[in-house]
């Protein structure tokens, strides 16, 4: 089995959270209440 490897997010792994982001608010119906950009996390 593989172990389990934590690491702080990077700029690259943006586009990447804000997928989750999506999929989470598609799942939750809620869509339309997203405000994140990929601009937004970077900062």
């Amino acid at each position: 089995m593989d172990s389990l490897h934590l690491r702080f997010a990077v700029p690259n792994d943006v586009p990447q959270i804000l997928g989750f982001i999506r999929e989470l608010a598609e799942y939750e119906h809620m869509e339309n209440e997203i405000v994140a950009t990929e601009k937004l996390l970077h900062e």
